[in-house]
């Protein structure tokens, strides 16, 4: 009975977080949520599946996602003390941190778990909620401005989402429920007029808050506004989190003869979401906003390799969880970086390697990973996408695709040895770092070159049973 237990925890540690009002106590909360998750994930993975009341299950296909949320808040615990300390924050606002991360890892894990589409709805629409507070944390004119535009913009995209579930409900009238399992089993007796012009509307909605283009815009405001630690939340986990109800509806239009029109919206967000990167990467400024459109192109690579199937699916999970783990390891590095120089702007970082060696490499090497060189798994699943547009013919796509990834490239690189070479300002703070400063970004880029190298066949598994 895991999964009662991980939805009521976070909701009963909030509560007397606000009366306790004690640090260590928020602290003890949140790493035992992080133990706690990571527990779930691993007794799901050995004794299998789970369902509660019906309406929330841990099985094969989401185990995935689980894992990587787990993963991730288990990372991002250390960098969210450090930056606490770091910045001084009151009482009231470490407090507001403490359990609007409680509340988002919760809203998360409930879309995640949910079996069913409206349920799943209702969770998504809590992660805006929940996650909101962090965006506004800094209380800068920009933040608020960002926090506004993240909660409009997003809002309406739930909004629209709305509506294309409810024309899905019209295509099932009769038929079945908005549980998955039951829509793809009566997919092919679907009404295919409303399960088809359902589509568009769950694409731009969910979309939205997966961040792909063109509804990307609240996405680089966001992660380059809110804390370091929350924009590896962001980026490592929410996009995620909406990637997966919009990959179980697409499942659905597979399961009805409807892949062939379903990918066509998928490939075109996938190329437009490279096509922006590529153009904003080539002349960025900020090294925040740099990794958060680094997200929108990375998500688009994966709604490619969705959209071709075949070994692309494999590839698409593979990226997604390479994904996480590298931005995570980048967000949290670059929160140290700003800390260090006391700027976000790439012109005022300069000579990583000589201010602080361990920062510096790990930014190199998690360049390296989010890159996809090798041996990191990003290159594989990069190859397996190029690989099954040639064995489907795509060559016009399979051009676009190489040159979209390679102009990305050259803007990353030309940010990131910029700020690796050269000579430290002697602004620069010289205190020497700490281990809680870059151990759990370490420990991700040796999970993802153990990946690379060699894969245990566990993981294979458990990616190849998430687009299954």
């Amino acid at each position: 009975m895991m999964i009662p237990i991980l939805l009521v925890f976070p909701l009963l540690a909030a509560v007397p977080l606000f009366t306790l009002r004690s640090r260590q106590a928020e602290r003890s909360v949140l790493i035992a949520h992080a133990l706690l998750t990571a527990g779930a994930v691993l007794y799901w993975a050995v004794a299998g599946p789970e369902e509660f009341i019906g309406y929330f299950r841990a099985d094969t296909g989401n185990l995935l996602f689980l894992a990587l949320i787990a993963t991730v808040y288990i990372a991002v615990i250390p960098a969210s003390y450090r930056y606490l300390e770091r910045e001084k924050v009151s009482e009231l606002w470490h407090r507001i941190y403490v359990v609007s991360m409680l509340l988002f890892v919760f809203s998360m894990t409930g879309a995640i778990l949910a079996s069913n589409l409206g349920l799943f709805w209702v969770f998504i629409e809590a992660t805006t909620l929940a996650s909101a507070p962090f965006i506004y944390f800094e209380r800068h004119e920009s933040s608020l401005e960002a926090t506004w535009k993240y909660v409009f913009i997003c809002s309406v995209g739930i909004a629209i989402a709305f509506i294309g579930i409810l024309f899905l409900a019209l295509s099932a009238k009769g038929v079945c429920d908005l549980f998955y399992t039951d829509l793809i089993r009566n997919a092919p007796q679907l009404g295919r007029f409303w399960l088809l012009f359902s589509f568009p509307f769950i694409v731009v909605g969910l979309g939205t808050k997966a961040g792909v283009a063109p509804m990307h815009s609240w996405l680089p405001d966001a992660h380059s506004e809110a804390p370091s630690p929350v924009s590896a939340f962001l980026s490592g986990m929410l996009l995620n989190t909406a990637l997966y109800g919009l990959y179980r509806v697409f499942q659905v239009l597979d399961a009805a003869g409807l892949r062939r029109e379903a990918a066509i919206f998928f490939l075109i967000c996938g190329f437009a979401s490279l096509l922006i990167s590529a153009v904003y990467l080539a002349g960025a400024t900020n090294f925040k906003r740099l990794l958060a459109y680094s997200s929108i192109e990375n998500m688009g690579i994966i709604f490619i390799g969705v959209a071709l199937g075949g070994a692309g699916i494999f590839a698409a999970f593979l990226h997604l969880m390479a994904h996480s783990f590298a931005k995570t390891t980048l967000f949290i590095t670059a929160g140290n970086i700003a800390h260090r120089f006391g700027t976000k702007d790439i012109a005022g970082v300069s000579g990583l390697r000589e201010a602080d060696r361990p920062t510096g490499a790990l930014w190199g090497i998690g360049f390296a990973a989010l890159a996809g060189l090798p041996p990191f798994p990003i290159f594989i699943s990069e190859f397996l996408i190029a690989r099954e547009m040639v064995t489907q013919g795509r060559f016009g796509l399979l051009a676009a695709f190489l040159l979209l990834v390679t102009l990305v490239l050259y803007g990353m690189a030309r940010a990131a040895f910029k700020m690796y070479l050269g000579t430290a300002p002697e602004t620069a703070k010289r205190e020497p770092p700490r281990l809680i400063e870059w151990l759990p970004q370490a420990i991700l880029l040796l999970i993802l070159c153990i990946l690379g190298v060699a894969m245990p066949d566990a993981i294979r598994h458990i990616i190849t049973a998430a687009g299954f």
